[in-house]
C-alpha cells in the first residue's frame, strides 16, 4: 500500500516535470516506477514519448506509443 502511493506519486511527478520541459529529471521518475514494475503501461507509455521528446527515436521505439 505505502509502496503503491510513492509510485502513484513518482508517476504524477514525473507527469509534471515533463510539462515542464524538465525531462531527463522525468526519464529518471520513470526508470525508478519501471524497477519496481517492468509493466506499468501508463509509465512505458510517458517514456516512450520523453524520448521521442529528447529525438531518441531508436529508445522510444521499445516504450510504446
Amino acid at each position: 500500500m505505502k509502496q503503491d502511493i510513492l509510485i502513484r506519486t513518482k508517476k504524477r511527478k514525473a507527469a509534471t516535470l515533463v510539462q515542464e520541459n524538465r525531462l531527463e529529471e522525468a526519464k529518471a521518475l520513470c526508470e525508478q516506477v519501471l524497477r519496481t514494475n517492468r509493466a506499468d503501461a501508463e509509465t512505458l507509455s510517458l517514456l516512450g514519448a520523453i524520448y521521442r521528446m529528447l529525438g531518441r527515436y531508436d529508445e522510444a521505439e521499445n516504450y510504446g506509443r
